[in-house]
């Protein structure tokens, strides 16, 4: 479609191109007008002006102007010719596309050859890597202007790794029969040793997380039974060596943890402040409750202390949060009493009668009587279609509002009151924040904070995928009021408010700044496979994602997702827990750029 639309643009520019003799009008008041509103004569005399260089605009916005004039353009040439010549146009040869297409090839072929780079051994993938290898190959063979050889390149290299990762799980379905069968528990914990002390190899080398792993990984295998006397040394030795480390670096002081002491001394010292959420201001909420989620990061942290912590941090998180929602209550967030199945049959006022709140409340209130099950079968079928038409009638409020507001910002747009200024050219050190503990003006300095550290490069989307650390660059935004039930990854219309304030703030920074890049991280907790996570991840960063295009004025280019699975549990533990079933959101822009 996009290579379509380029070459209807290089024709109409053709045949239009007797249009464009005489002089250049004065057009400085038409750069401000949004390309939409323009008449074909003054596109014409836009694009004339824009490449003649006689404009007030800068470098930059004069090519965004440039481009978007040609879409326009190639749009309305598109509605009058007819089917056959819009045919011949797409059998036109590559070369007779226009010039403003080559920037767009180049960079996806970079990107194909950095991908061919980092993928040259399949083999030597894990399963990650593997599943990371084969969707930004796909992603590769969709995108317009790849190159024939790179093409056929980057197909081969998906279809390896599609067959490494058939070879994989096939070989590891056999291994479990061949186990089950012989009873082979302790060959198990033999093989699991082996791959453990394969890849820990030189403690010193790890990272302070990977250390941290490597010692909880050792102690499980020492407590199970079966493992060999030699492997059982060397797992214990290995253990010994990882504690040794991670307590000198700790001496040195580069893993000291907030309060100077370990992590069981600091757990103690929070627990013994015994003052109830409701004493606390919100920033000291805010610190004890940042401190509490840091001390549960350590994974050698006491189990016991690890619960008392949790549940306190839960309140001071309850409180925060009650707090931030009152403050809401001017944007007709108020809460009311809930419908029993008696007062919601018998109102029978058509959905559409209904003010916001009445409408929230009735599908709030369906909701948790058809998940109750204790509702009759006519009953209950006639609560779900009252649900499904309070949906529907939610939707459509949903897109007449973006639609007020996709107005109301070209508008502003015209007399220059949209301005979100991004910082430039500055670091400042900032921890990632609740979007439920957070009021409007913490989210919006989030969004739009510079990054924590210099960036010495510039990164591709695919770079992001492969290394996880480069996301923390940037501040980033944890989207906990959206709540996903276990193994679920949608979000429903009545949902959609909880997007609002995050919504509409990254609205009015594409507004103007429709560069800006934003990436939707999903996440899970720790119950389940790691390939299960990683899929169910992706689909909730996707579901996200659809909501906010669906719902707010944001252009798909300004949108990348990823999943992470459960890489990056926000409360440590292999249990059930909400908090980390949740998106992420942050800024990742100078990334893309390599801003300085």
């Amino acid at each position: 479609m996009k290579l379509r639309n380029r070459l209807i643009a290089y024709t109409a520019l053709a045949l239009l191109g007797g249009a464009f003799a005489g002089p250049l009008p004065a057009l400085a008041q038409n750069f401000e007008v949004d390309v939409r509103q323009l008449s074909v004569e003054d596109l014409q005399a836009n694009l004339q002006a824009l490449q003649a260089g006689q404009h007030p605009l800068s470098a930059k916005d004069a090519r965004r102007r440039l481009r978007q004039v040609q879409r326009e353009l190639a749009r309305r040439s598109a509605q009058q010719q007819p089917a056959h010549q819009q045919q011949q146009q797409q059998q036109q040869p590559a070369q007779q596309q226009p010039a403003q297409q080559g920037g767009d090839d180049e960079n996806v072929n970079r990107e194909a050859r950095q991908y061919l780079r980092a993928n040259q051994n399949i083999a030597r993938l894990n399963d990650r890597q593997l599943v990371d290898a084969i969707r930004t190959g796909r992603n590769l063979l969709q995108q317009q202007g790849l190159r024939g050889r790179l093409q056929n390149q980057v197909q081969q290299t998906v279809q390896a790794a599609q067959s490494e990762r058939q070879r994989r799980e096939a070989a590891a379905q056999q291994q479990q029969q061949q186990t089950a069968q012989q009873g082979g528990g302790d060959d198990n914990v033999n093989r699991e040793a082996r791959q453990y002390l394969q890849s820990t190899g030189d403690v010193t080398r790890l990272n302070d997380r990977q250390l941290v792993d490597a010692i909880r990984t050792g102690r499980n295998l020492l407590q199970q039974q079966g493992l060999r006397g030699r492997l059982q040394n060397q797992v214990r030795q290995t253990v010994q060596a990882a504690q040794a480390e991670r307590q000198s670096r700790q001496n040195a002081g580069q893993q000291a943890p907030a309060g100077g002491g370990n992590a069981d001394a600091i757990a103690r010292r929070l627990l013994n402040d015994n003052r109830p959420p409701s004493a606390l201001r919100d920033n000291q909420l805010r610190d004890r409750l940042q401190e509490a989620r840091n001390v549960m990061g350590d994974r050698l942290l006491d189990r016991r202390l690890f619960r008392q912590v949790r549940r306190m941090a839960q309140a001071d998180a309850e409180e925060l949060r009650n707090r931030v929602s009152q403050r809401q209550q001017d944007r007709g967030e108020r809460r009311e009493d809930r419908q029993g199945a008696r007062q919601l049959l018998d109102d029978q006022r058509p959905a559409s009668r209904l003010n916001d709140r009445q409408l929230q409340v009735r599908i709030t209130s369906a909701r948790d009587l058809l998940s109750s099950g204790n509702l009759r079968p006519g009953q209950q079928a006639r609560i779900r279609d009252m649900l499904e038409e309070a949906r529907r009638e939610k939707n459509r409020r949903l897109i007449a509002e973006r639609q007020r507001r996709r107005e109301e910002l070209a508008r502003q747009r015209r007399q220059n009151q949209v301005i979100i200024r991004i910082p430039r050219g500055t670091f400042e050190d900032r921890d990632d924040i609740a979007a439920a503990e957070a009021d409007d003006e913490l989210l919006e300095r989030q969004l739009v904070a510079p990054p924590t550290r210099r960036i010495e490069r510039r990164y591709s989307r695919s770079d992001l995928r492969r290394d996880p650390s480069l996301r923390d660059y940037m501040p980033a935004i944890e989207v906990d009021t959206i709540r996903f039930g276990f193994n679920e990854a949608f979000v429903r219309e009545e949902e959609i408010p909880q997007l609002e304030r995050i919504g509409e703030i990254i609205e009015r920074i594409v507004a103007t700044n429709q560069d800006e890049v934003f990436l939707i991280e999903g996440h899970t907790d720790a119950v389940g496979s790691d390939s299960y996570n990683l899929a169910l991840s992706q689909k909730r960063a996707d579901a996200v994602r659809d909501a906010m295009l669906q719902y707010f004025n944001i252009a798909p280019e300004n949108l990348e997702t990823i999943g992470y699975g459960e890489e990056f549990l926000k409360i440590e533990t292999e249990e059930e827990e909400q908090e980390n079933r949740r998106v992420t959101i942050r800024r990742i822009t100078p990334l893309l750029t390599g801003a300085r």
